[in-house]
């Protein structure tokens, strides 16, 4: 009985699970990751094809593998003097440090505007959502003179355009620090923790997910930009903006089973990032520390 009752159960929970509205949205979406997958595939077989076997027929599959393709893009990729080594330096400085500041610095906005009382709490999570409220398209040129003011434009400085700590960001964290109970600070304070150590200490550690989560889709964003580094940094190419570079520039005599293979190469980062964090993100859960 116990056995035909959990099976019932069982059927039950799949009934109520795979309703028909679901079944539509996952059949569309997973249409939709095939369709990508396709091209991915598509380009990964294109990258070992020669470049007259490309220009011929550029659709079937390679009659003759060369594997040199991948080699050859870090001689024959390259946007000025700046090869895809240089360009690869580029990206990581740049993916890296316009991810780890504004989230540090929207981190330490958002926990003390959520756990302290002063006047300028409210007043810089009011202005968060004005800046989401309020249209940035044309902005652009905005930005490009305030860089030349700054004297930040064509300089690495300009990742200290991401110390605002007004952002999208902070609003997030600031819900996620406000949901947070505030007997854990007490019984650190009774413990005798400062405000730095309750923070890094005890506070931080929780947030984890949340700034983990943020990061990765920011340093995915930021290491496949193009515009940012095209307009603000012409002498530091990254490789998303190296390569658009050459792609323009070599249009006549440009090889494209070498520029495939440099795109794959490009992406492999990205993808061994989310393969290595993506399911340990989702994982991860809020656990109180609390006894009643």
């Amino acid at each position: 009985m116990k056995s035909l009752t959990k099976s019932r159960k069982n059927r039950n929970r799949i009934k109520d699970g795979y309703t028909p509205v679901k079944i539509v949205v996952s059949i569309v979406f997973a249409l939709y990751a095939l369709s990508l997958l396709a091209c991915l595939f598509w380009a990964f077989l294109m990258s070992f094809k020669g470049r007259f076997e490309y220009m011929l027929d550029p659709v079937s599959l390679p009659k003759e593998w060369i594997f040199s393709n991948y080699s050859s893009a870090f001689r024959e990729l390259s946007s000025g003097q700046n090869n895809m080594f240089v360009m690869l330096l580029n990206s990581l400085w740049y993916a890296g440090g316009s991810t780890v500041i504004p989230i540090s610095v929207c981190t330490l906005t958002a926990y003390v505007c959520a756990k302290y009382r002063f006047f300028l709490g409210k007043t810089v999570y009011w202005l968060c959502i004005g800046t989401m409220i309020i249209p940035i398209v044309g902005n652009l040129p905005s930005q490009f003179l305030l860089a030349k003011v700054l004297h930040t434009y064509d300089s690495p400085l300009t990742l200290i355009t991401g110390l605002g700590g007004i952002s999208f960001t902070t609003l997030l964290l600031y819900s996620f620090f406000k949901s947070i109970d505030h007997g854990f600070a007490e019984a650190a304070y009774i413990d005798g923790a400062s405000h730095f150590q309750i923070f890094y200490k005890i506070m931080l550690p929780m947030a984890l997910p949340p700034i983990g989560a943020l990061a990765l889709t920011s340093f995915t964003a930021l290491w496949n930009d193009s515009e940012g580094p095209l307009v603000f940094l012409p002498s530091y190419p990254t490789l998303a903006s190296g390569l658009y570079v050459y792609q323009v520039e070599a249009e006549r005599t440009l090889n494209n089973p070498v520029l495939y293979a440099g795109l794959l190469m490009t992406a492999l980062p990205i993808v061994v990032l989310w393969i290595l964090f993506n399911k340990h993100l989702l994982s991860l859960q809020f656990g109180g520390g609390l006894k009643g």
